[in-house]
């Protein structure tokens, strides 16, 4: 019986997505344990029994990350924020020929990673940035409204329901309000005010929440993998139009201090309420609304359980079709590398169409 397994250098093993990949990947891959703590390394090697080892280190440039992932065959990143870890950890993969997968969802982070792509094709490795919730759920969900169809505009919104709060996430939501608003207009990235163009939305069976444009990892992989020209990209927030066009600029101002993001990263949930947290059941949920170059208009939902947990299994899932040779050199999104099939085939992921034509996207 074949019991090789792939070495894949887990960047960022001690957080809370890390830990789900590890936990489920270990059947078909042998981790090595790579991030800044050497204590919670040493504890986390030694109750997964990480047979490639741990290896601590104390920043994440390019040549420290090459060194340690050297004889890996893949590297996963779960780093956060990944606007300053993407390309470091990107580029040290590739000086040792390895393939790259990262969680990231920041715009500047996926689109410097995409525009790597020649680099990845001269090292002959697979660069595939934005493998987690956010990205993998909603451009799966646009491409599978299209049907191979050309897409003139793209709306998103992710609605990610999750079990308490990792650092990755926290970052990129820091970063992303920031940054403050953007769209792809006329097929470019423009930067507007926090909170212009928020709006409400109807969630089926549930109420509604409030769109909040901000500079996703999809204004940057929907015009490259669709030639979409209008893009927007929103989470949903549980507040009125007025009160996020109102106060989320000032927030916007403030996010960019570093001594605000350490006031809030330090707040935790109470220990009751992480109790519920982890004692309920999850749903994620994605939406979009394409419209396409013939003039139709489609428009559906996503549905998933905890959002770390999809992360996880996106993640391992791309793993595996490296692994497994189907790959090409260069750097794409899951999606646009696999398919909406590939959004599909994730566990508890359920599609369906609202506007448009249900025979012409089925699932």
């Amino acid at each position: 019986m074949n019991t090789y397994k792939p070495i894949v250098a887990l960047v960022g093993a001690t957080g809370q997505t890390a830990r789900l990949i590890l936990e489920h990947g270990r059947a078909d891959f042998d981790f090595r344990l790579i991030a800044r703590n050497p204590e919670k390394l040493r504890a986390l090697a030694t109750a997964t029994g990480a047979t490639s080892g741990w290896i601590s280190v104390s920043a994440l440039d390019t040549g420290t990350v090459a060194r340690a992932v050297q004889g890996s065959a893949i590297v996963i990143n779960a780093a956060g924020g990944f606007s300053t870890s993407a390309v470091s950890v990107a580029r040290a993969a590739m000086r040792v020929g390895a393939s790259y997968i990262d969680i990231s969802n920041e715009f500047s982070a996926v689109s410097a990673v995409l525009e790597l792509a020649g680099e990845a094709e001269a090292a002959h490795v697979a660069l595939v940035p934005a493998s987690g919730y956010g990205t993998v759920a909603s451009e799966g969900l646009v491409a599978w409204l299209a049907q191979g169809e050309q897409i003139r505009t793209a709306e998103v919104a992710l609605m990610p329901d999750n079990e308490g709060t990792t650092v990755g996430t926290r970052e990129t939501v820091f970063d992303s309000i920031a940054s403050g608003g953007a769209r792809v207009v006329g097929g470019q990235f423009q930067r507007h005010a926090l909170g212009r163009g928020s709006r409400r939305l109807r969630i089926p069976d549930t109420g509604s929440t409030t769109l909040l444009p901000v500079p996703l990892g999809d204004l940057a992989s929907i015009p490259a993998g669709y030639g979409a020209e209008e893009v927007t990209a929103s989470f949903g927030v549980d507040a009125p139009p007025f009160a996020v066009r109102a106060f989320l600029p000032a927030l916007s101002l403030a996010l960019r201090s570093s001594l605000v993001r350490s006031l809030l990263s330090s707040r935790r949930p109470p220990a009751s309420a992480q109790d519920a947290l982890e004692a309920r059941s999850y749903l994620s949920r994605a939406w979009a609304r394409v419209g396409l170059r013939g003039g139709e208009t489609r428009e559906g939902w996503m549905t998933a359980g905890e959002g770390y947990r999809f992360t996880a299994d996106a993640v391992l899932e791309v793993a595996r079709h490296i692994a497994g040779g189907r790959a090409l050199p260069g750097s794409m999104t899951a999606i646009r590398r696999f398919g909406p099939q590939f959004l599909h085939s994730l566990p508890g992921v359920k599609l369906s169409i609202t506007t448009g034509s249900p025979a012409r996207a089925q699932g």
